[in-house]
């Protein structure tokens, strides 16, 4: 080996290996985990605060992890409480909000106020099913994963997840038509969140 390579003990490679492995699992599993807080808040730029949070959270707690396949059930599971104490948080305090970043983006006023009333009442139709309903048709649609790893996301068997879709999606025919859908599709965080959370 090289003097100038640095050696297996060196505390830097370690710290930026673990980081870089993080930022990595950021990029993996963001989708998951926005959508998530967005089943639970029915709001874009909240779930975005939300998923930040959780991760910044799963940062500080990483040492606790024992099984590193569970990151993705482990770091949906965080930001569910996190949106979920939001959620409450908003209820006493309706006149505070998570502080909105700004994303630097201004769509066309009109588009945006379309896009906000669909979103809307897509969030109503949303709001009237049962939790874990709600929860596997928005990973499901959001992301178009297969049932193995929504399973893994919610930490659920594939059987269980098979059923909860089948279940949700008729109850939400009764609410919303297949347009609504392909919004739910599009919910992503905003560019740039991989390096926020960074």
């Amino acid at each position: 080996m090289s003097s100038t390579q640095p050696s297996q003990g060196d505390p830097r490679l370690a710290g930026d290996t673990v980081t870089n492995q993080f930022e990595a699992l950021v990029e993996e599993h963001k989708n998951a985990v926005y959508a998530v807080a967005y089943c639970t808040t029915g709001d874009g730029q909240i779930s975005e605060d939300v998923a930040q949070e959780a991760f910044l959270q799963a940062w500080r707690s990483r040492d606790n992890l024992r099984e590193a396949h569970r990151f993705r059930a482990w770091v949906c599971g965080i930001a569910r409480n996190i949106a979920r104490n939001e959620n409450r948080r908003r209820k006493r305090h309706p006149e505070d909000s998570l502080e909105v970043s700004d994303t630097g983006a201004e769509p066309a006023v009109l588009d945006e106020i379309l896009r906000t009333e669909r979103l809307a009442v897509l969030w109503q139709a949303l709001g009237k099913m049962q939790e874990p309903y709600r929860e596997v048709l928005s990973l499901y649609y959001q992301q178009g994963k297969s049932a193995r790893v929504l399973a893994e996301s919610l930490g659920i068997s594939d059987g269980l997840v098979h059923q909860r879709l089948k279940r949700g999606r008729e109850q939400l025919k009764e609410q919303i038509n297949h347009a609504l859908l392909e919004d739910l599709r599009a919910l992503q965080p905003s560019k740039g969140f991989s390096a926020r959370v960074m």
